[in-house]
């Protein structure tokens, strides 16, 4: 669905996501298919807005996301924050 229609994956991940199913992966996977169309706002926004929604141990999945989504617009405040985020992680 992705490949051929990358659109209409998001419409359905967006759905997913409302019904509460399997959002730790429809999210992650809904802003990598944003990314692609040069939707990586939308998807930063998406994630900042459902990763509450997510589970605990997807998070620094989701922040490997939102890392390469801020690589894409240089938003070099942000990558720096998620680096001390996930250094202090191991402390």
């Amino acid at each position: 669905m992705v490949d051929k229609d990358p659109e209409a994956a998001i419409v359905l991940f967006w759905k997913a996501i409302n019904a509460g199913d399997k959002v730790d992966s429809a999210l992650k996977d809904m802003a990598v298919v944003m990314k692609q169309l040069d939707r990586s706002e939308e998807a930063i926004e998406a994630i900042k807005s459902f990763r509450g929604l997510c589970s605990k141990h997807s998070q620094e999945s989701l922040d490997n996301v939102l890392l390469d989504l801020y690589k894409v617009l240089k938003f070099i405040c942000f990558i720096i924050y998620i680096y001390i985020k996930f250094l202090f992680s191991f402390l």
